[in-house]
């Protein structure tokens, strides 16, 4: 599970990123960069999510235009 949604190996990469809540700024670079039908095919891919730290929390989100 993350962020509250379940991960599924028989997905991939975006079907499973996009059902989580943790990872819709992911989604949506993904989206802006073109990189949604790369994503989707054969990988294997990494996607590392680093923590962010207490001073970032406290600045906005930033925009990413769809």
């Amino acid at each position: 599970m993350v962020g509250g949604a379940a991960m599924f190996p028989s997905k991939n990469i975006i079907q499973n990123a996009v059902n989580s809540k943790d990872h819709t700024t992911l989604v949506a670079a993904v989206k802006a960069a073109g990189l949604v039908e790369t994503l989707e095919g054969k990988g294997p891919f990494t996607v590392l999510r680093r923590p962010m730290r207490r001073s970032a929390s406290c600045r906005p989100a930033p925009s990413i235009p769809w």
